[in-house]
């Protein structure tokens, strides 16, 4: 749901709440909250929502409409059968940007966020992180989250590159959730430690992410995993790229790549594994400069002075 931001001043004292007809799953605005959702609602199940106001009604935001995303189409099986398994680890989100991808708060000074550059941002210069995402439908359309598990991406904080292979992330902060006040590391207490070391060639790799599924299931775009022991495959070739053999699809893009539970040392960006076994998937390794450079001179939110 977008609103006209002309519509409404800074300082106006009113309460927003929207709420879907299809779950009960309410959001609160005011003010400030909708100025950091950059005009937009969190994201809603069902066709229908109810939108009540309380307030001076000069100050009543105007709907100018509403805005749905797709999935990404980046990424590819590794050999002939998906082995990815649904999974629930807190500290990996599902990222809406301009499309479905994955995203991923680390242990830096405010909780901050990693994913792909190419995930982009919505049609407001923002976007938003979901976790505890349940289970899509079973035709695999995605079901949101209460809006309580949804934070919007603070635009001031984003510093990206998309420029292909190992050059492909996007550091970036939320604000605290509308409804509960807590930030997304208060309300979900575990975030990925990150780490430049390289794993050897032929070395255990994993994965949490939110790829789609073919054909499109319950699980398509919900949080799934894979590991392998041998998973490691390089560089090739590349000083800033990572290559390895773990399932991935649409939706992947933007998750972290461990090393180790909850050891991160790249980010998923690319396809490449075939259904014969051969070829690789790729991202970009942490030890990127300008990634690096990034995560120190934090911006907007995620520089912000607790």
């Amino acid at each position: 749901m977008a609103f006209d931001r002309d519509t409404v001043r800074s300082d106006a004292e009113f309460k927003l709440e929207i709420q879907s007809l299809y779950d009960g799953h309410v959001q609160h605005l005011n003010a400030t909250t909708l100025a950091q959702w950059q005009y937009s609602s969190a994201y809603f199940n069902g066709d229908s929502v109810e939108i009540r106001f309380k307030g001076d009604k000069a100050s009543e935001p105007s709907v100018v409409g509403a805005i749905a995303d797709a999935p990404s189409s980046v990424s590819t099986i590794c050999g002939p059968t998906d082995d990815r398994t649904s999974s629930s680890a807190a500290r990996a989100a599902r990222y809406l940007g301009s499309g479905g991808c994955s995203g991923w708060m680390i242990r830096d000074a405010n909780h901050c966020f990693l994913t792909a550059g190419h995930c982009g941002r919505n049609a407001q210069g923002s976007g938003t992180m979901q976790f505890n995402v349940p289970l899509s439908h079973p035709n695999g359309s995605m079901i949101n989250p209460p809006p309580e598990d949804q934070y919007a991406v603070d635009p001031a904080s984003v510093i990206f590159d998309n420029s292909g292979v190992g050059r492909d992330w996007m550091y970036l902060g939320t604000f605290p959730n509308s409804n509960t006040g807590l930030t997304a590391w208060e309300a979900q207490q575990d975030a990925y430690a990150l780490t430049t070391e390289v794993p050897e060639i032929g070395t255990y790799v994993q994965k949490y992410g939110y790829g789609t599924t073919s054909p499109r299931n319950q699980y398509s775009q919900s949080q799934q995993f894979h590991g392998l022991p041998d998973a490691y495959a390089g560089s090739g070739g590349n000083p800033n790229a990572a290559r390895y053999t773990i399932d991935t699809t649409g939706g992947d893009s933007g998750s972290a790549v461990e090393s180790q539970e909850g050891l991160a040392f790249a980010v998923h960006t690319h396809g490449g594994c075939m259904p014969d076994g051969s070829g690789s998937n790729a991202g970009t390794l942490l030890l990127n400069e300008d990634l690096q450079a990034a995560l120190a001179n934090p911006q907007g939110i995620c520089a912000s002075k607790k």
